[in-house]
């Protein structure tokens, strides 16, 4: 199926589907208030999308900045409590 609209916003997403204009994929923080008042029906609840995972592009050279070391070192912890 070729799609008639694309973005990578998940902001018109969410907008895109309050307003009727299909489904997409959104995480359930986003759509929780929706769901909860009746604007938004979750379809497919037992599929999930595969995991994935983010991943850091350090700049060049063999220096890493101390804000881009902080920034990562933070960004673990954050996901992974027992990393710190």
């Amino acid at each position: 199926m070729k799609a008639r609209l694309s973005t990578d916003s998940p902001g018109a997403l969410h907008a895109l589907v309050a307003g009727g204009a299909g489904i997409t994929v959104l995480t359930a923080e986003q759509v929780a208030d929706d769901l909860k008042r009746g604007r938004l029906q979750q379809v497919l609840a037992e599929w999930t999308l595969p995991g994935g995972g983010i991943f850091v592009v350090y700049p060049p050279g063999r220096h890493i900045p101390a804000n881009v070391r902080a920034f990562v070192d933070f960004y673990r912890a954050s996901q992974n409590p027992a990393v710190r």
